[in-house]
């Protein structure tokens, strides 16, 4: 009887040995080790839970006006990012209330090494509505915040959006390239002048999407200290305004 079970066990360790050898199983092995190629996401925040976390950074601390997560006015969610809503004075301003006047207050993310892509999306919703003069800008610093490039949203967004807009801002709306940049921080900026005030700016959902070559290294963010000089700093509507350089103080 056992020399009648010999064949039968060379023909499943045969099987076996082709099961495991087949075009395919090695074919999947190499897919799953290939670097990622085309658009990645680098980072995607909803201000939910417990924020600010690294590598995101607020304004300057002990500043009476900040970007503070509020409940009042969402995307998405439970919570969004208020211009000037947040900090020990900011933060008793009630829903539903005006800013007040004579302030600046930043929201940066980074540093992220950038150096591997080719382009790069910030993708963001804002709900709008500015007094004469204020603004919302949407920026980024290449020399650890000593200078900002910065796009500055202002008036009333509210009403040719409905609400909320949705913006994607790619890499050939920027006066220097990102992409290619070691360094990159990137920031909103909520300031307020000494004329008159409106509903101000609430900022959710943002995200960063760079386009990865084959073989190159995905960028990613690194974490180290706050950029200095910060103190004061595709649905929906495209912006397409002239990008200002702010010198921090």
């Amino acid at each position: 009887m056992s020399g009648l079970l010999l064949p039968w066990a060379r023909l499943t360790a045969l099987i076996l040995i082709l099961l495991v050898a087949r075009p395919g199983a090695a074919q999947v092995s190499a897919e799953s080790s290939a670097p990622p190629q085309g658009w990645v996401t680098l980072m995607a925040e909803d201000f939910e839970g417990t924020f600010p976390h690294s590598p995101w950074h607020v304004g300057k601390t002990g500043d009476p006006y900040l970007w503070g997560q509020r409940s009042c006015n969402v995307h998405g969610g439970s919570a969004a990012m208020w211009g000037g809503g947040g900090g020990s004075l900011g933060s008793l301003i009630p829903c539903g209330a005006h800013y007040v006047t004579g302030f600046a207050t930043t929201l940066s993310y980074g540093p992220l090494d950038l150096s591997g892509c080719s382009d790069l999306r910030v993708n963001f919703a804002h709900w709008t509505h500015l007094g004469p003069g204020d603004s919302l800008g949407i920026g980024f610093s290449v020399d650890g915040g000593k200078a900002w490039h910065v796009i500055p949203l202002t008036g009333n967004f509210v009403a040719g959006c409905g609400g909320w807009c949705r913006e994607s801002l790619d890499q050939a709306r920027w006066t220097v390239p990102l992409c290619g940049q070691k360094s990159v921080y990137l920031l909103f900026r909520f300031a307020s002048n000494a004329e008159g005030v409106s509903y101000g700016t609430f900022v959710d959902d943002v995200s960063l999407e760079a386009f990865v070559a084959t073989g190159s290294a995905t960028p990613a963010a690194t974490a180290t200290a706050a950029p200095t000089g910060t103190s004061t700093p595709r649905p929906g509507p495209r912006v397409y305004l002239p990008v200002h350089l702010l010198q921090s103080n």
